[in-house]
């Protein structure tokens, strides 16, 4: 998804690496999404990728693509606050 930004400056990267535009209006840079829960065809079985604003959204998906990138990996995780991040790497540890 990304190569063709990979040889290009590090500005240019930061403003369009791990953005998809927008399927419906063509928009070039990620809206921000608000919701705090997405629709479900029923009650515990998800509609889409999302179900709670917590679990990941739209915007920290564009956010992680972004970032990934940017860094050279192919994946990066974006956290809430340095606490939830401490936590998280304590937890992978045995």
């Amino acid at each position: 998804m990304d190569k063709p930004y990979s040889k290009l400056g590090f500005a240019t990267r930061a403003i369009h690496a791990g953005n998809i535009p927008d399927q419906l209006h063509g928009g070039v840079s990620p809206a921000i999404d608000l919701s705090t829960t997405f629709a479900q065809p029923v009650p515990g079985v998800k509609g889409s990728a999302f179900e709670y604003t917590r679990c990941g959204n739209p915007t920290v998906l564009a956010l992680q693509r972004n970032l990934a990138q940017l860094e050279g990996g192919k994946y990066a995780f974006a956290l809430s606050s340095g606490m939830a991040a401490t936590i998280t790497m304590l937890s992978t540890l045995n």
